[in-house]
């Protein structure tokens, strides 16, 4: 008590109140040492909401389309994505008239699908930027995979060049589609496939291939205008249109 009223005095009889206080106070002989353990200061309860859909002020919605148009009763699945993985989804379905659509969404990048049992499904998702305060329309285009002699081109190089020789395969399997839009698929050999290209490509190779024991057929071709390619194949006696990239300059 008699150093903190030193401490708290004015002039020359605070100072000589520290003195003396210092000059009467021994210092220590040892040193105090750190404590070894480390306390933990006391828990806090922190509120965190997961990354969701919404609610929110943004609208995704539009169709979805199949060979014969609107596809009444298609199955769309929505995910919302942070760094390519998707942190919440949902599952709507499309009216009578294959629009479909969901409300009051965050912002974000979304990643969509579509499909209806047991025979039209969307292979390859489509991915959106739906913005804050966004009304964003998209229509998603489903194919046909019958229950036998399905049939999947893919073109190498791809997109295709005008002018450059390419490869255009043909994959044929049976199965169908599922629940989850996931196409059940098994090669077949041995079937006969044809192929009819619009007029901006020409066949380098036979029109008609028989399909491998992978299931696959190939043919040549050539982009000689660029623009969009429609392409036909028969397998056996059934015709079925298939997703090909356009032609490009």
């Amino acid at each position: 008590m008699a150093l903190a009223s030193a401490c708290t005095g004015s002039g020359s009889g605070s100072r000589a109140g520290v003195t003396k206080a210092t000059a009467t106070t021994e210092a220590p002989t040892t040193v105090a040492e750190a404590p070894t353990t480390t306390i933990a200061p006391s828990p806090r309860t922190i509120d965190t909401l997961p990354i969701a859909l919404g609610p929110g002020p943004a609208h995704v919605g539009g169709s979805v389309v199949g060979p014969d148009g609107p596809v009444p009763g298609a199955v769309v699945r929505v995910e919302r994505l942070v760094d390519d993985a998707a942190v919440a989804a949902t599952t709507v379905q499309a009216g009578a008239d294959g629009r479909w659509a969901v409300d009051s969404v965050n912002g974000g990048r979304y990643r969509l699908r579509a499909w209806r049992p047991p025979d039209l499904a969307q292979l390859t998702p489509v991915v959106v930027f739906v913005a804050v305060d966004d009304v964003k329309p998209v229509d998603l285009a489903v194919l046909r995979y019958p229950g036998d002699g399905n049939a999947v081109a893919r073109i190498v190089p791809e997109p295709p060049k005008v002018g450059q020789q390419a490869v255009l395969a043909v994959g044929v399997s049976n199965g169908g589609v599922d629940a989850d839009g996931v196409l059940h698929a098994q090669a077949r050999p041995g079937l006969s496939v044809t192929l009819t290209l619009s007029a901006n490509v020409a066949i380098t190779t036979p029109t008609a291939v028989v399909t491998d024991a992978s299931g696959n057929a190939g043919f040549g071709i050539v982009c000689n205008q660029a623009g969009p390619i429609t392409a036909v194949v028969t397998v056996a006696t059934a015709q079925q249109t298939v997703a090909v990239p356009p032609c490009v300059p």
